[in-house]
């Protein structure tokens, strides 16, 4: 019974080490930082827990992905693209998250790791370039509302001086 017993789980060591491959893990650490706070409004732990979730699905999105394989495809044209999972996870009641990559390939994996949170970053940045330039456009077109309603109060003043000879009333005052 124990030659059997060892018998087969040689065979099953031995099936396991040629029929499935090795995986690599490569694991980093990253902070995510560079939530907006405005003067005078109030931040909750609800908000921060929305804003950290929107970065994990940023940074898990399909966006990030195909820029991160064409990324290190555009470096290494030599090398041929696996499949690379990504876990990222939260850590504790930090700004650190946790990402890790693991894949058929070490060098590909490490490669496409970086590539995720460079492009990751770089999305960041053009999103928020986005939304300044929103921002500045529609107080551009707030101040350009606000300067055409000061001329067209100040021309009804004008208008209501001249109607009522307002010169005429301030000099009789100065008399009396």
């Amino acid at each position: 019974l124990p030659v059997i017993t060892l018998s087969l789980g040689l065979i099953g060591g031995i099936w396991k080490g040629t029929h499935i491959s090795p995986s690599y893990v490569s694991t980093a650490q990253m902070r995510l930082t560079g939530q907006f706070q405005i003067e005078g409004v109030v931040r909750s732990d609800e908000m921060a827990a929305d804003y950290l979730a929107t970065q994990l699905a940023l940074m898990q999105s399909e966006l990030v992905a195909s820029r991160a394989r064409k990324k290190v495809l555009s470096l290494h044209p030599d090398w041929i693209s696996a499949p690379v999972n990504l876990n990222i996870s939260k850590q504790g009641a930090t700004a650190f998250v946790l990402v890790q990559a693991s894949g058929p390939e070490p060098l590909y994996t490490q490669a496409y790791l970086d590539a995720v949170m460079q492009e990751y970053m770089a999305l960041r940045k053009e999103m928020r370039a986005e939304q300044s330039d929103s921002m500045t456009s529609a107080l551009r077109n707030q101040l350009l509302l606000l300067e055409k309603e000061t001329d067209a109060d100040q021309q009804e003043l004008l208008n209501f001086q001249e109607k009522n000879n307002i010169g005429y009333l301030k000099g009789q005052g100065n008399f009396a």
